[in-house]
């Protein structure tokens, strides 16, 4: 079954007018953050409408509170929907916000389609039009995308792509080999809804899959316009992975990405699935973390084109089954 095949309605959102373009935000535990956020989407200037989608995950710090104020002042552009901690789904046992972005994906009606966390927001009240003109002016393209400054808490700040890589267009090989396209800056062409992988429900780093899941619909553009902010904190996907976490979890966003397109990810992609596999391995037989290793040894087997070839995988069954018989094989060669 799809994952967008379930429209259960978690919200009693009312279906605005025809939009053109669907406005995703999911917000949990963003109080300080969350009205920059929506009047960064209230500011734009365009001559076409828009949805604003704003999911809320039963904060307790006051996010639901603002959500719903927002929500009554602007019923013409807000829908809201209002959901349950008992309905989160957990990925690699952490919970998540997929489940609050995955309705708003099934309620999205417009033409095209944005999502933006509701810590992150919009700094150029021309954002939404230029956007939409790229995709209007290039029908090729399945998704364009800005860049976004990354603003932490001590008050640095960083773009989140490299300035010097930019150029007008990208291939799925590059994006595979590497997620450039930072969530606040990116709109897909959505045309109604589509089916998406059935292990997106569950793959980490779901707006990887998602922007690979458009850029086998059509082009990747670039607009060379620095358009918004993104707030890198404690409670952040990256700050609580850690780095064994973060090898599974690009090893897993790689299953799902092959699963999508095959090998057309490129070698780049696929050289790098191996390395996480391989330094994830290798640093939990280190910290001898056998079932972590076990996980990496297992999924060793789905890196396709002998990246990790059969005699490499033997020796790690042993490191894991029979340390002492490599122990043993050491003393005898020595």
């Amino acid at each position: 079954m799809s994952v967008m095949a379930s429209r259960t309605e978690t919200g009693g959102a009312p279906l605005l007018a025809a939009p053109l373009v669907s406005i995703s935000v999911t917000t949990y535990q963003h109080a300080p953050f969350l009205a920059r956020c929506l009047d960064g989407i209230l500011m734009q200037e365009c001559p076409f409408t828009y949805e604003v989608l704003l999911g809320e995950d039963d904060s307790d710090d006051g996010t639901r509170a603002i959500a719903e104020r927002y929500a009554a002042a602007h019923p013409d552009r807000i829908r809201l929907f209002l959901h349950r901690r008992d309905q989160m789904i957990r990925i690699d046992g952490r919970p998540t916000g997929r489940h609050n972005f995955l309705n708003n994906l099934r309620h999205a009606t417009g033409r095209y389609f944005c999502h933006i966390d509701g810590d992150d927001a919009w700094t150029d009240a021309q954002r939404l039009r230029i956007m939409v003109e790229k995709m209007e002016t290039e029908p090729d393209l399945g998704l364009a995308f800005h860049n976004a400054m990354n603003v932490w808490d001590d008050g640095r700040q960083e773009p989140y792509m490299d300035p010097a890589t930019a150029k007008p267009r990208f291939t799925l090989p590059e994006l595979a080999a590497k997620n450039f396209i930072p969530t606040s800056g990116v709109i897909w062409r959505w045309n109604g809804l589509r089916d998406l992988p059935e292990a997106f429900r569950t793959a980490p780093f779901g707006d990887w899959g998602l922007n690979i899941h458009f850029a086998l619909q059509g082009g990747i553009g670039y607009v060379d316009r620095m358009m918004s902010v993104r707030h890198v904190h404690e409670g952040g996907v990256m700050s609580v992975m850690g780095g064994l976490r973060t090898c599974r979890g690009i090893a897993l966003a790689y299953e799902v990405m092959h699963g999508q397109a095959g090998d057309r990810i490129g070698g780049a992609a696929l050289d790098r699935w191996a390395l996480q596999i391989t330094n994830g391995f290798e640093t939990s037989i280190s910290r001898n973390e056998r079932e972590m290793a076990s996980w990496f040894l297992k999924h060793a087997a789905k890196v396709p084109g002998g990246r990790i070839p059969v005699r490499l995988r033997l020796r790690w069954w042993l490191l894991l089954h029979a340390p002492r018989l490599i122990r043993l094989y050491a003393r005898s060669r020595s």
